[in-house]
């Protein structure tokens, strides 16, 4: 596979985009649930007629106890939820009314939403690591964004446009920040500045999107998650695999 200098995954699928970049309440640390369900709902999207999808990111923080919901927690497991039990579509479990505080979540929960007793819900296949650049870049073209990694620095939080670069003058809060990698372009030097997606909403960076330079600094020069995932709902699934058994 040729990989190109410069490739925007939103521009090979302009179905598929958001109207808006995401927004987090802040009070909830839930950007691994929206990166992780954001990257899933593309490749549904693109894989299944360019339909787009919104799934359902209250459930997992309600009922994924392998994670601690609004405290926290990693994107491998939020798939590792997709593949159990499947995603199911926002209006199916709505955001609660105030933002996204955590409610109650029971087995009966699960078992008793209208949805999962129809099958409505989106299953991961499976999920594993592209890794160095290069195989970072060969998922994106060939299955659509992945899931990555930053060390997040005070001047990434005030950036407003252009190619993000660390300055020597900031310094690093704790813990690493979750985004979606969409793409990337040449910088003047010949390296590669990722497209990447956050979840802080239109205000951040250009309509909530930016781009980082590739220097070592990002977990993003290493590895990128990808996934596959079932492009319709298990029930379309099985009513299609139905149909071909009977040809």
């Amino acid at each position: 596979m040729v990989i190109p200098e410069s490739y925007d995954w939103r521009k090979e699928n302009p179905e598929c985009v958001r109207e808006a970049a995401p927004l987090i309440d802040k009070e909830c640390a839930s950007s691994y649930v929206h990166t992780a369900l954001s990257a899933v709902e593309d490749r549904i999207c693109a894989k299944g007629g360019k339909q787009k999808v919104t799934l359902s990111a209250q459930e997992i923080l309600d009922c994924d106890h392998t994670s601690n919901g609004c405290k926290g927690g990693t994107i491998n497991r939020v798939l590792a939820w997709g593949k159990r039990k499947g995603f199911i579509p926002e209006e199916c479990y709505e955001r609660n009314a105030e933002e996204e505080d955590q409610q109650e979540c029971t087995a009966e929960t699960l078992q008793e939403n209208e949805c999962r007793q129809e099958n409505k819900l989106y299953k991961v296949v499976d999920y594993c690591l592209a890794q160095e650049i290069d195989g970072v870049k060969r998922e994106i073209m060939t299955n659509g964004p992945v899931l990555g990694q930053l060390n997040p620095y005070t001047d990434f939080l005030a950036y407003s446009s252009g190619q993000y670069q660390r300055t020597q003058e900031s310094f690093r809060y704790n813990g690493n920040h979750v985004v979606k990698v969409m793409g990337w372009e040449q910088t003047p030097d010949g390296a590669s500045a990722w497209i990447i997606e956050n979840t802080w909403g239109p205000t951040w960076g250009e309509n909530g999107y930016g781009r980082v330079v590739s220097n070592g600094e990002t977990q993003l020069d290493y590895f990128g998650l990808g996934l596959a995932v079932y492009p319709t709902t298990m029930a379309e699934y099985e009513e299609q695999r139905a149909r071909m058994a009977e040809q």
